[in-house]
């Protein structure tokens, strides 16, 4: 039987795949406070891409997480400022994170569903758009001069 132990949000915490007769492990998790569900089909289940819906609720249940329908048409673009790094469809309460080399160049949540990136210097920037339950969007825009 598998088992997700779960926050408020229904983010995954932990998760196991027990073979064993499960109601004492099962038991345990009730008495150390810990809410869960359970499968008795499912595998492990990375958590990056499966989450608990109605986590809250009397009724949750495992659910894959949605993918954010951001396009970037081009991910390659001239460094300094002469061309913009686009992304359309973003949600407008999402969580947008650009780094370079590991460094955070931005990190906000804009409100606009279109964002441009003026990209001064040659290099590859990271923008992560980040809305839970959706899963993480990552894209790698290079700029060359």
């Amino acid at each position: 039987m598998f088992h997700a132990i779960y926050t408020d949000e229904g983010r995954i915490v932990q998760a196991n795949k027990v073979f064993a007769p499960t109601e004492a492990y099962q038991e345990q998790l009730r008495q150390s406070g810990q809410r869960f569900v359970t499968d008795a089909k499912a595998s492990l289940l990375p958590p990056d891409d499966w989450y608990v819906a109605g986590a809250t609720t009397s009724t949750p249940a495992l659910c894959e997480r949605p993918r954010l329908s951001v396009l970037t048409p081009r991910r390659r673009i001239k460094a300094g400022g002469a061309e913009r790094a686009l992304f359309v469809g973003v949600p407008k309460a999402a969580l947008v994170t650009m780094t370079m080399g590991g460094d955070q160049i931005y990190q906000g949540t804009p409100g606009e569903t279109e964002l441009e990136f003026a990209c001064p210097i040659p290099g590859i920037y990271r923008v992560a758009i980040d809305l839970w339950p959706a899963r993480l969007f990552v894209c790698e825009i290079e700029a060359v001069s």
